[in-house]
């Protein structure tokens, strides 16, 4: 066997060997983070949003989404807050602002415009204190005479065998606020029903909803102008 071929038949004999390392390598590069189990439920556009409490010392991470570009666009990291509630307090008595929106727009049942709709959910936690817990609440951007019903929905974390207690609570004098409820037992499961569309909530008045084994829950709010008329609160 020449020199020639003797190198050709090593060469061939290193490639043989090294070709599984580097589909190895390979394989390793390509593999990227899971998605959000509930990201394909916020609609064509999505977005992060980092907010933060007065302190600056705790914020949680929310994927936001929509189907409108255009509104998701309005939202941003002032479009929330971030509420600490101590220790066994409940909502009704947390001291936040109450927005009393008297603008003109018709709280008719009847008149079913959608003015802007999104969706949301908290995928990350930064707290000084990991015991703490915080209220999110929301501060819709949208303009005082915005036309037709505003709607979000705030999704809970998805965890096979958890148990979920969404805590909804009517915060405005001024303007009503329905809500639903639903969830999934586990991954594999359908929607189902808890509060059906749409329950009226009044101000001052607070319910509670428990499920175990819990997959995910969502609550949906709807309202009109530019107020908290629906706060809701997920516990774990």
């Amino acid at each position: 066997m020449n020199n020639t071929n003797l190198l050709k038949m090593t060469f061939l004999i290193l490639l043989t060997v090294m070709t599984p390392l580097f589909t190895s390598c390979s394989d390793e590069k390509l593999e990227t983070p899971k998605e959000d189990p509930v990201k394909e439920e916020l609609g064509k556009y999505t977005k992060q949003i980092l907010v933060y409490d007065a302190t600056k010392s705790n914020s949680i991470e929310l994927l936001v989404g929509s189907d409108d570009p255009s509104v998701l666009k309005l939202w941003n990291s002032s479009s929330f807050s971030l509420e600490k509630k101590e220790k066994g307090q409940k909502l009704t008595t947390m001291n936040w602002e109450l927005l009393q929106n008297q603008s003109k727009t018709s709280d008719s049942d009847d008149d079913e415009m959608v003015a802007a709709e999104i969706a949301y959910t908290v995928i990350a936690k930064h707290y000084e204190n990991p015991t703490d817990v915080f209220v999110l609440v929301e501060n819709p951007p949208y303009q005082a005479a915005s036309r037709g019903w505003l709607y979000s929905t705030f999704y809970s974390h998805a965890i096979e065998d958890q148990t979920v207690t969404v805590n909804v609570y009517g915060r405005n004098f001024w303007k009503k606020g329905f809500y639903s409820v639903s969830y999934k037992k586990n991954s594999g499961s359908s929607w189902s029903s808890i509060v059906g569309e749409w329950t009226r909530i009044k101000n001052n008045e607070e319910k509670n909803y428990t499920r175990t084994p819990c997959y995910v829950m969502k609550a949906r709010r709807k309202y009109k102008g530019t107020n908290n008329s629906v706060v809701i609160e997920f516990e774990y």
